[in-house]
This record gives C-alpha cells, structure tokens and sequence, in this order.
C-alpha cells in the first residue's frame, strides 16, 4: 500500500482554516479548567476529544456549573472535529450536507444550536455553499491511478472503499469523466 498526500485546495483551506479555529478555541477553553491541557490545541485528536467527557463528568461532578460548561465545549469542539474531517477527507459538498442536515434537525440540543449559530461555522457553511462546485483533489489523483490500472490490464476490477456514503454519488461522476465503467454495491 502506497500513501498518496493531497493538498487541499485554495478555497478548501480557507474552510479548513475557520474550522480549525473555532476547533482550538474549544479546546483552549477546555485546557484553561485543566482537560487536555497536556497537548497542543493542534495535537489533540478526536479519541482524546471523545474521552474528555468521561474526565470531565468525573473531575467536575460535585461542581455542575464548570462541568456543564465543559461538556459543553467538549462537543462543540467534537462537531467541529468532525466538520475538518469530514472537509479534509470528504470534500466541500460533503460538509455542506452535514451541517445542512444538523441544522433541519428538528430536536437540536443546546451545544448543536450553539454550534450552528457561530459566525464561524455560519461563515464555513456559506464559503461551502459558494465553492460547492468544488470537488476533492484527490478524486483526480484516484481517476488518474484507476485509469493507469485499467491500461495496463483493462480486465482488471478495482474496488474503491469510503468512509461516508455521501461520498459514493461524487466518485461514481468522477469515474464517469474518465469513460470508466463504475458501479456502486
């Protein structure tokens, strides 16, 4: 197996960029009453982020107000976690549909709400809806290693495995501007 790094392009990056703020900022609050203050705010990742919420609910327990505060933030910054991965391995239409799909959820908990009326996610929303024409760079980078494979032994099969399902419809029509046969099981 051969890693292949893509770099994010211009407008991606300028996403990326508003996200990861609004991501350490959160774990910046977090560090300040003493969770994950061990880590850079840019080193900490999701399994920390996800296991601070069992350390805070026992650190805190007998103070609700600074651990209600803390899990607060613990998933505001597990969202926007979530939002920067799902940007840097999915792609702009794919982070569109997810916020999109928090913000139509009818029973919004307090942290969701709170989440989505940021200026910055609000921000990051919109620059998603306006480079939404944009696909993932490395959808190129896998047409052109497909089509590579596929001169070399047209009888081969390829299988393309993704994390999310949101991402199948944007391959199978970057397959089709290769003339290569794609289908989805």
């Amino acid at each position: 197996m051969e890693w292949i790094k893509v770099e994010l392009c211009d407008e991606m990056t300028k996403i990326q960029s508003i996200l990861e703020d609004y991501l350490y900022s959160k774990i910046q609050r977090l560090q300040k009453i003493g969770i994950l203050s061990y880590k850079k705010v840019n080193n900490v990742s999701k399994t920390e982020l996800l296991g601070a919420r069992e350390l805070i609910s026992k650190r805190f327990r007998k103070n609700r107000g600074v651990m209600f505060g803390a899990i607060h933030n613990q998933s505001l910054a597990v969202y926007a976690f979530h939002c920067l991965e799902t940007l840097e391995t999915q792609g702009v239409n794919q982070l569109q549909d997810y916020l999109e799909r928090m913000a139509e959820d009818k029973k919004k908990a307090k942290s969701r709400k709170a989440f989505l009326h940021d200026d910055r996610i609000q921000e990051a929303l919109e620059l998603s809806k306006q480079f939404s024409k944009i696909s993932h760079p490395k959808l190129n980078h896998i047409r052109e290693i497909i089509i590579g494979e596929v001169k070399q032994n047209p009888e081969c099969r390829i299988i393309v495995f993704t994390q999310l399902r949101d991402t199948i419809p944007t391959i199978i029509n970057e397959m089709k501007k290769g003339d290569i046969e794609f289908r989805r099981f």
